[in-house]
C-alpha cells in the first residue's frame, strides 16, 4: 500500500481485511469491502504518532465501464467499481482506507501534547491577567 505509506507515521500499524462478493437488492453484482485495525498517523497539532483507529465496512457496486456510473444512482451511500479483470484487491482495500482517514488527523483535545502544553501556558497568562487586574484595581483607590 504504497500510497498510504506516505502519511504513516511509521510501519507499525495493522490490517484486516475481507472482500465478500454478493448480488444487492436490485440485483446488481456488488462486493463488501470490510476493513478493521489500528494505523499510526501523524497529529497535525502536535507532530507526534496516535493511534488511528480503522473501522471500516463499505458496499460497492461493480459496473463494466465507467459509462455505467451514470447509471447508480445519486445516493452517496452506493459507490461503483469497474469490473475489471485487474482489479487489485489491495488497490480497493487502499483506497476505503485513504477516503477513511481525516484530511488533517489529530489526537483527541484530552490526548494531545499540544493542547496539554496550550492549556498550561493559558493558565499562565490566566494568572498573569489576573494579577495584572489586582494592581489596576489597587491604582484606582
Amino acid at each position: 500500500m504504497s500510497r498510504l505509506e506516505g502519511i504513516l507515521y511509521s510501519d507499525d500499524g495493522m490490517l484486516d481485511y475481507e472482500l465478500a462478493g454478493y448480488i444487492n437488492r436490485e440485483g446488481k453484482p456488488a462486493i463488501r469491502c470490510t476493513v478493521r485495525g489500528m494505523l499510526p498517523l501523524v497529529c497535525q497539532r502536535c507532530l507526534e504518532d496516535f493511534a488511528y483507529p480503522v473501522d471500516i465496512v463499505s458496499d460497492l457496486i461493480l459496473v463494466e465501464d465507467e459509462g455505467a456510473f451514470e447509471e447508480i444512482d445519486e445516493d452517496d451511500a452506493t459507490d461503483a467499481v469497474v469490473a475489471a479483470p485487474c482489479l487489485d484487491p489491495l488497490v480497493l482495500v487502499e483506497d476505503e482506507v485513504l477516503l477513511d482517514i481525516p484530511m488533517s488527523p489529530r489526537h483527541p483535545l484530552t490526548q494531545c501534547k499540544m493542547q496539554a502544553d496550550a492549556m498550561e501556558i493559558g493558565a499562565e497568562e490566566r494568572k498573569a491577567f489576573a494579577t495584572l487586574g489586582v494592581l489596576k484595581a489597587q491604582d484606582k483607590e
